[in-house]
């Protein structure tokens, strides 16, 4: 067992290679590979590789899975000096806002109709927000491993929310943000109860979301952090109700600068946005019309009564 943590703990010192820095070659790697990944996706929608962005979310929360899974197992573990001795740490609880595509993406392709919207709303909005601030504003350690799991889990949410809106799942429009505010409004009011709960509990270090009242605030976005920190010396609750509306309209604020930005860029850029699909969805239309005529159902057999002089 030792043999194998000390594997997922491999340093970048272990490896003879400098620790990885913001905007650094592994960074810069990484993003590169995340744009790339989604111009892939966009590819295969366009040629009708891919058909269900439903399974694209899955396979992307199941993606960001597998590395939580790998940050759980590493961050729990922790060594002694002579072995590895089991200590869950719960400030790695994964309910943080870059980490809820994990859970969001899995429910939304097992949802429908106006629920669906809604949930793929938040994944290409506050996810491809939460997206760009991991990789934008990333944090880097020791472990190589912790470092690719950050910037897995940021590309993967940048790639699918560029995705969601290239394959029209969600529409470049301004009430997009609209659909996607009740999700994030219920991420956050989870986050809270998760902190109240867990301070009864005295769990040390939980800190859902980074808004726990009795935890100081350490995010990668230095005013927040600062404008937090200051408001947990108010008298409570009064000072946290601030932090939370903070909070909402900063994230719902930022998130809309993105909104326009997209929608600035397609209309800048890509002006035959919306006429290209729509033929598109003209001709996928003409085709399922155009199967269904060639359907041609068996007729029932007809029941013939026999006559009366045979009948008994």
């Amino acid at each position: 067992m030792d043999v194998i943590l000390n594997f997922l703990n491999t340093t970048w010192e272990s490896l003879g290679v400098q620790n990885a820095v913001p905007y650094g070659t592994f960074h810069l790697v990484c993003f590169g590979l995340s744009i790339i990944a989604a111009i892939v996706l966009c590819f295969l929608w366009k040629h009708e590789f891919i058909l269900n962005p439903r399974r694209v979310a899955m396979v992307c929360s199941i993606i960001i899975f597998v590395f939580d899974v790998y940050e759980q197992i590493i961050s729990s573990f922790i060594f002694d000096g002579t072995h590895y001795v089991y200590e869950y740490q719960w400030e790695h609880f994964p309910w943080q806002f870059y980490f809820t595509p994990m859970f969001i993406g899995i429910i939304a392709a097992l949802t429908k109709n106006k629920v669906y919207d809604h949930f793929m709303s938040y994944l290409a909005t506050y996810s491809l927000t939460a997206g760009l601030l991991t990789m934008f504003f990333p944090v880097f350690g020791e472990t190589v491993g912790l470092c690719t799991q950050s910037m897995v889990s940021g590309g993967v949410v940048l790639a699918l929310g560029i995705f969601l809106f290239y394959s029209r799942s969600v529409h470049i429009e301004h009430y997009t943000i609209i659909k996607a505010l009740p999700i994030f409004i219920l991420t956050v009011s989870m986050a809270v109860s998760f902190n109240m709960f867990a301070n009864l509990l005295g769990l040390e270090g939980f800190n859902a979301f980074h808004l726990n009242p009795e935890v100081e605030h350490n995010g990668e976005i230095f005013i927040f952090s600062s404008i937090f920190n200051a408001l947990r010396t108010w008298e409570f609750p009064w000072g946290y109700i601030i932090s939370l509306l903070i909070y909402i309209v900063g994230f719902t604020a930022l998130t809309y600068l993105v909104l326009l930005a997209i929608i600035g860029i397609r209309t800048l850029i890509y002006t035959d946005f919306d006429a290209e699909y729509a033929e598109q969805d003209a001709a996928r239309l003409a085709e399922k019309n155009a199967k269904a005529e060639t359907t041609i159902e068996a007729p029932a057999p007809e029941v013939v009564e026999a006559p009366l002089e045979n009948q008994v």
